[in-house]
């Protein structure tokens, strides 16, 4: 196994990647419901192996997100779509996912392929499965991680191509509001390869006019907050929700709370916020501690992660809520209870 940044270095983890690929059919899988990020990632990979491998394509269980499929329209592009895994490919490499679980598929799958996995979460069960591992947790988005792989002047993209991963950049960052220094840079070069900064802008500004569904599963999930006060500063809050997890726990964050899981099913979207990140909460350590307990895979990010969980039931709600409390407790020093 490789690892970077690490042992090795971009242009070695690339030629690496280039010694799997090589004359092999190479399929590229994103989670389900795949997003920007993931998308542009994984088109990404596809375009480095071009000229290497003997094919490449893209797949993801529950299809692309409806704002991946309206960019894509709207650059009118076209993206070379696996029909299934059924026809287990040489090369499996997974993009912007650290668990097994986030992936949609039978661990099964994974196995008699060689398997790289490109991601930019704290570490999970893919990542110890990986023949290649290419991974920087600092990366803001999985994109600038396939981009590092590049050697300067490498790529050849078209206009609308850049503008993909332009668009999957800022909509990671949050137009740029966790973007880093090399995150800047990328922009700089996509922008000098032809990308459109304002039509990236427009779109993303264009496709957060949300629709009566989103913003009613945000009031649904608040109005179904069981919330406890830690620390005697920290409001930690889980919810349950039947879509929109992810923003629902996302638009609780910025309504005041510091610590949310909003619950669908078997899937559960947490976030944590700055405050608490000044505890030493955080929200991929979270999900792992909750998984861990429950059953279940958890990972992400500081400030936001995914928690998968085995056997949900009615009570799951105050098990997470009791869980947060906890681990809460524990990392600001708050005895009570």
């Amino acid at each position: 196994m490789r690892t970077g940044p690490g042992s090795l270095g971009s242009q070695e983890l690339y030629e690496e990647l280039i010694k799997l690929a090589k004359g092999s059919d190479v399929k590229v899988l994103m989670h389900g419901n795949a997003d920007l990020d993931a998308v542009a990632s994984a088109f990404l990979v596809c375009r480095l192996l071009e000229g290497v491998s003997r094919s490449c394509c893209l797949y993801s269980p529950q299809g692309l997100s409806k704002q991946s499929r309206d960019l894509l329209a709207s650059l009118s592009l076209n993206i070379p779509l696996c029909d299934s895994l059924d026809d287990q490919a040489g090369v499996l490499i997974t993009v912007d996912a650290s668990n097994v679980s986030q992936l949609g598929v039978n661990t099964d799958a994974l196995r008699g392929a060689k398997l790289v996995v490109i991601d930019h979460h704290s570490p999970g069960s893919l990542h110890t499965m990986a023949t290649l591992l290419i991974s920087d947790e600092s990366a803001p988005s999985c994109v600038e991680v396939v981009l590092s792989l590049a050697a300067p002047g490498s790529l050849k993209l078209k206009p609308a191509e850049t503008t993909l991963l332009l668009t999957a950049i800022l909509e990671e960052t949050s137009l740029l509001e966790r973007a880093s220094i090399s995150t800047f840079r990328h922009i700089v070069k996509l922008m000098e390869m032809g990308a459109d900064y304002a039509f990236a802008v427009g779109f993303l500004r264009q496709s957060n006019d949300e629709p009566i569904d989103k913003r009613a599963a945000r009031l649904k999930g608040l109005s179904r907050a069981a919330v406890s006060v830690v620390c005697g500063q920290l409001a930690v809050a889980v919810t349950h929700v039947g879509s929109f997890e992810a923003e629902v726990a996302r638009s609780m964050i910025s309504l005041g709370a510091d610590v949310v899981a909003a619950i669908n099913g078997e899937r559960a979207s947490l976030r944590v916020s700055r405050r608490a990140l000044k505890f030493n909460i955080r929200a991929s350590e979270l999900a792992a501690f909750i998984a861990e307990r429950l059953g279940g895979e958890g990972g992400g990010h500081d400030g936001a992660a995914a928690l998968r969980l085995k056997s949900p039931n009615q009570a799951t709600i105050d098990k997470v809520l009791g869980l947060a409390v906890n681990f809460v407790r524990q990392r600001c020093g708050d005895s009570s209870g």
